[in-house]
């Protein structure tokens, strides 16, 4: 099964960063975004700042855990992954969550293919379980990114 892992894992990685397919990847979703309109609240909904930063948590969280790092910051609850302790200003947060997008698309193209059969400690399931579920994590999120655009007004495509 090793065999069609790299490639599965490197195109659903590439096409929730910023390879169209059949949905607009991060990178698009973000696209023209200024920081008023990142940022701005609306009712029973996180912004999309808020969800970049949840992103950003989860994924460079789980990149680290399989370079065999161990994350930095420990989560009390999911709900505190939205907020950032570190308040990074919108391009510095875009910047970053799309670079930790790319960094897993070049670890995963390199990286030993046993790598995607072992288990983390403290995870459940292999690493290609894993990625693939992040993936889908980030896609839902792009989903509500755009539609929170729409609803703003602000999205152009």
């Amino acid at each position: 099964m090793t065999n069609v892992l790299r490639p599965l894992l490197t195109e659903i990685l590439e096409i929730t960063t910023d390879q169209e397919a059949w949905f607009v990847p991060l990178e698009e979703a973000l696209k023209g975004l200024t920081s008023k309109q990142a940022n701005q609240k609306r009712e029973n909904t996180h912004s999309i700042a808020e969800i970049c930063q949840h992103l950003l948590f989860w994924n460079e969280r789980y990149l680290r855990r399989f370079k065999g790092e161990t994350p930095q910051v420990e989560v009390k609850d999911n709900a505190a992954t939205f907020d950032s302790p570190e308040k990074l200003d919108w391009e510095e947060l875009k910047a970053k969550l799309l670079s930790v997008q790319k960094e897993w698309i070049e670890l995963v193209k390199s990286c030993e293919e046993e790598q995607f059969s072992r288990f983390h400690p403290q995870l459940d399931s292999p690493w290609w379980s894993e990625i693939a579920c992040l993936t889908n994590h980030t896609s839902y999120h792009i989903g509500q990114i755009v539609q929170i655009r729409i609803e703003a007004g602000n999205w152009h495509r």
